[in-house]
């Protein structure tokens, strides 16, 4: 445990949940042993622990995307992840949002853990594509400044976990959209 205090400084409409409660120790007893054997929880934890590791060694952000049927164990898989940060109902966004939202949480949630709950809330499939390319590339959209010139451009690695009861594929193939690599 340490005692150098950390201050969260970004504009996340998440960033009063990081918190702390208990202590290491007590998450491995209560938290972390129910994921012991179950690979969706394993993969959840194992990305959460990677979210502040890949810039300090040089790779790129992240996703996963979660799907099943509905009572399977995605949102509490999102919540146990969440939880090494702090307070996993408030930390879970959402998909419902646009591409500038997503990209601003991407950035305030840097070198961090993203969890986004229900692609099927995102409000049109060609949103939600747009979203998860912006979040994915770790790079915000090129805008003018209205005194010319061009605003600084964003950029992030984040591990983002997210999920939803369909593919991101099957979701955005629902309005047409091909899938890019």
């Amino acid at each position: 445990e340490s005692n150098t205090p950390v201050m969260f400084s970004g504009g996340s409409a998440a960033s009063n949940a990081y918190s702390t409660s208990g202590t290491a120790q007590g998450w491995k007893d209560k938290v972390a042993k129910l994921a012991k054997g179950n690979p969706f929880m394993m993969l959840g934890v194992g990305a959460a622990l990677a979210a502040p590791m890949v810039g300090i060694i040089g790779a790129d952000g992240f996703g996963l995307h979660l799907f099943a049927s509905s009572t399977a164990g995605k949102t509490t898989t999102s919540d146990l992840s969440s939880s090494l940060y702090g307070d996993p109902e408030r930390l879970r966004l959402t998909w419902y949002g646009t591409a500038l939202g997503i990209a601003n949480e991407a950035e305030a949630h840097n070198d961090g853990l993203l969890p986004l709950d229900e692609i099927g809330q995102g409000t049109r499939a060609r949103d939600v594509f747009t979203s998860a390319y912006t979040l994915f590339n770790g790079k915000g959209k090129l805008q003018g400044d209205k005194d010319g010139g061009n605003k600084a451009l964003k950029y992030w690695k984040t591990v983002a976990i997210s999920t939803g009861e369909i593919s991101v594929e099957t979701f955005l193939s629902s309005e047409g959209i091909k899938i890019k690599a």
